[in-house]
């Protein structure tokens, strides 16, 4: 599936992101979310899909959706990317999330570069990459809360992702 992709993720991280200093990165991002294991039919696979009564997952990157008790949506990764970047996302739903991986990958790169642009002020660029990664999973307001907390404990440097914030 590597092969099925590689051309979509390099042109969206060169267009989005051009001065990113990793240039595989997006191929790990996409592996750690949709890859049960390197050999799976799953791996890198635009109807990748994880679905329970909590939650859904779709594709590659895995864009997630969460239920309430009742399965009305708590939260919507997705048809939120689509309505904050309406002009590069306008295609992308629910109904087709699972057959464009084009607009699975754009969206990626979007929020990862959202978050990674938040991270400005951490000098380190692997240590922003490091907040950003935890942000693309967790959520920028989470990671804040950690941060903070951190910043008030003794011998913790809020900059610092590995054996601080983390």
């Amino acid at each position: 599936n590597f092969f099925k992709i590689k051309d979509v993720v390099l042109k969206e991280q060169h267009r989005l992101m051009p001065n990113f200093p990793y240039e595989g990165y997006f191929f790990a991002l996409s592996e750690h979310e949709s890859c049960i294991t390197l050999t799976s039919k799953r791996c890198l696979d635009p109807t990748a899909r994880l679905l329970t009564s909590k939650e859904e997952g779709a594709g590659i990157p895995q864009l997630t959706r969460t239920f309430r008790k009742d399965g009305t949506v708590k939260m919507d990764v997705l048809t939120d990317m689509v309505r904050r970047y309406n002009r590069e996302l306008k295609e992308l739903s629910w109904k087709n999330v699972y057959k464009r991986p084009d607009l699975q990958i754009r969206a990626m790169v979007i929020l990862y570069k959202e978050n990674y642009d938040s991270f400005m002020f951490i000098p380190n660029k692997l240590e922003r990459v490091k907040f950003s990664d935890s942000a693309y999973n967790g959520g920028r307001g989470w990671l804040n809360k950690e941060r903070i907390a951190c910043g008030v404990s003794k011998n913790c440097n809020p900059q610092i992702y590995s054996y601080n914030v983390e």
